[in-house]
């Protein structure tokens, strides 16, 4: 199955930048995939702003409003567990810049999965800083959505029926995944994905190669000269060609995310829109 090539129009991908794009299609596929009922800021912003329909308040009762209210603790559970991922997410890359893939995974189990998508990053330049970059990552963010959105891998019909469990790996150098234990993430060892299990691939590219004018945006910052000053060895080129000699493995980050649909209860709903 051909690869979605996602074509980044910038020369680089800082750390930041590397983080939001991940989470930023976990968001996609968790809406695409029917895991969360609205896009991922409309069903949060529902979630944390939560009211009952006051005609439904009215009419419920007994088992209606235990049932309502049951479906208000998964959709709060589901919101908060995205966070956290998001959050483990922002640590990941914050503490291990290294990290060459992410694997997104719809099923009950790791090893019992339905269908995963596998995002290939480039090279991520630690030259830079994020903060620097943040007009040229909106763009970015939105290109990556719309390259997605208008495409058939996710778009189309998902093999995954009704909520299921939602995991995250990274791949990542073995030296490199050992401060990243601790909680965040769990190495895996030798993991394959089931045989039957569909796996879509997005490659993200970067436009530009940045060796014309390396890190002059960021080093011009004196309080970051002493961190940004470039050397051979910290060039994303080089970095990315000393990494593919050591051996890589995937980590599982603990955090599973399950999915939430919303049902009505005898004609009464959780919510209606503010």
């Amino acid at each position: 199955m051909d690869p979605i090539i996602v074509e980044i129009n910038g020369p680089m991908v800082t750390q930041q930048c590397a983080a939001q794009i991940v989470r930023t299609i976990v968001e996609l596929l968790l809406y695409h995939r029917e895991q969360i009922p609205f896009t991922y800021g409309a069903f949060r912003k529902m979630v944390k702003n939560f009211r009952t329909n006051d005609s439904d308040e009215a009419t419920a009762h007994g088992m209606q409003k235990i049932h309502l209210r049951k479906q208000q603790n998964q959709a709060e559970q589901t919101v908060q567990s995205v966070d956290n991922l998001f959050e483990i997410i922002d640590k990941c890359f914050e503490e291990n810049p290294t990290v060459q893939e992410a694997m997104i995974i719809f099923g009950t189990t790791i090893y019992t999965a339905k269908e995963s998508f596998v995002v290939r990053l480039p090279p991520i330049d630690r030259n830079h800083h994020g903060h620097n970059h943040r007009h040229a990552l909106e763009q970015h963010l939105r290109q990556i959505a719309m390259k997605l959105t208008l495409s058939d891998e996710v778009s189309g019909n998902p093999n995954v029926k009704g909520p299921t469990n939602v995991h995250v790996l990274m791949k990542t150098t073995a030296a490199a995944a050992m401060p990243l234990n601790g909680g965040l993430c769990s190495p895996l060892d030798d993991y394959k994905l089931p045989v039957k299990c569909p796996q879509y691939r997005i490659t993200l590219t970067t436009a530009v190669n940045g060796t014309s004018s390396p890190f002059s945006c960021c080093k011009h910052l004196k309080v970051f000269q002493d961190a940004t000053t470039p050397t051979a060895s910290d060039h994303p080129d080089a970095v990315a060609a000393q990494e593919t000699e050591n051996l890589s493995c995937w980590l599982q980050l603990n955090e599973v995310v399950r999915g939430f649909k919303p049902t009505p209860v005898k004609g009464c709903f959780l919510w209606t829109p503010a």
